[in-house]
């Protein structure tokens, strides 16, 4: 079977599905591949459910939720079980990705809080190999 394209977008989380979505609102013939079945099409945000990843934030602190950076980066770590060779990059965008979190210290305070809507924003669940569990030790 043979295929033809201009573009060969991988990777089918939303940053493919938008750069997929762009170029077929272009005119743009594309391929479309990801390693994951069809059902997972989106990604960390099909797991993510639009969560937030917050890192010894002002909201925590304030409702005295204890977190650190070596807190974020265990939960991280102990979820995903970076345990192959092939597991090096991953596991160095983790640690960046925590990184640039904790160093993030801008509040959200002009977005709705647990007080004010009934809903908590700043809880995140993180996908086991096994399957869907939340995995932190403090409320992200």
């Amino acid at each position: 079977m043979a295929y033809d394209a201009d573009v060969i977008v991988i990777g089918a989380g939303l940053a493919g599905l938008a750069a997929t979505a762009e170029l077929v609102d272009a005119g743009r013939r594309v391929i479309l591949v990801d390693q994951e079945p069809e059902q997972s099409i989106g990604g960390q945000a099909h797991w993510s459910f639009g969560g937030l990843f917050f890192v010894d934030s002002p909201e925590q602190r304030r409702l005295r939720i204890k977190d650190s950076h070596a807190l974020a980066l265990q939960d991280w770590l102990g979820t995903a079980a970076f345990d192959r060779p092939e597991d090096h990059w991953p596991r160095k965008w983790a640690e960046a990705y925590v990184d640039f979190a904790a160093a993030s210290r801008e509040s959200t305070s002009a977005h709705p809080s647990s007080e004010t809507t009934g809903t908590s924003f700043a809880t995140r669940f993180m996908p086991s190999r096994m399957g869907l569990t939340s995995a932190t030790s403090a409320s992200r």
